[in-house]
């Protein structure tokens, strides 16, 4: 099989950027077939798995999120703290920035990359991921945050290890969810 991208015409120039991509693809037999996909382009992503060590406390935030609110679900989710890489920035750098915007975290250490870059809605989407955990002095974070210049208004949650876990229902995002099993596995294995 193979397939070639034939044409790319932005169809949407807002918050997200919409393009229509004519393709054209050789099936298994042989035949050759086209037809038009939609993707949306936002640039790619960092998150950060927060966690003092002192009080074996994680922080996330609570904000609103439209793809589910849209869905008919809880408008109001909780995540890992996370943004969108900035041109010139890298990964590890946005996480950084993104603890102190996000939730008022500083001293960021033992950053470590804990995921490849991974695609989180693949079919409709070219946005990548990248999953970091971190360690900082949470005792003194703000209850709420943001960037107001972001339409941001955050509210900063902060949970024991253990409930988080044993609550993964509570956490609908691939970061996530994807940062609290290796956190849990690296629990099991007493590494954290």
């Amino acid at each position: 099989m193979k397939a070639l991208i034939k044409n790319k015409t932005k169809i949407s120039n807002g918050f997200l950027k919409v393009y229509k991509v004519e393709v054209e693809q050789t099936t298994p037999e042989g035949k050759t077939v086209n037809y038009i996909r939609e993707v949306i382009e936002r640039g790619h992503a960092a998150a950060i798995v927060l966690r003092d060590p002192k009080t074996d406390e994680l922080v996330f935030t609570k904000q609103f999120r439209v793809g589910s609110a849209i869905n008919g679900n809880s408008e109001f989710l909780l995540d890992v703290v996370a943004g969108m890489i900035d041109k010139g920035d890298n990964a590890e750098q946005t996480v950084i920035r993104e603890s102190l915007e996000e939730v008022g975290a500083e001293n960021i250490r033992n950053v470590q990359q804990i995921s490849p870059v991974f695609y989180p809605s693949v079919g409709g989407c070219s946005e990548t991921l990248v999953l970091f955990y971190g360690e900082a002095d949470l005792s003194n974070l703000p209850q709420f945050k943001g960037e107001i210049s972001e339409s941001e208004f955050i509210e900063v949650v902060k949970m024991k290890t253990d409930e988080a876990l044993s609550q993964l229902h509570l956490f609908p995002t691939s970061a996530s969810i994807v940062g609290l099993m290796w956190l849990s596995t690296q629990r099991q294995l007493g590494i954290i």
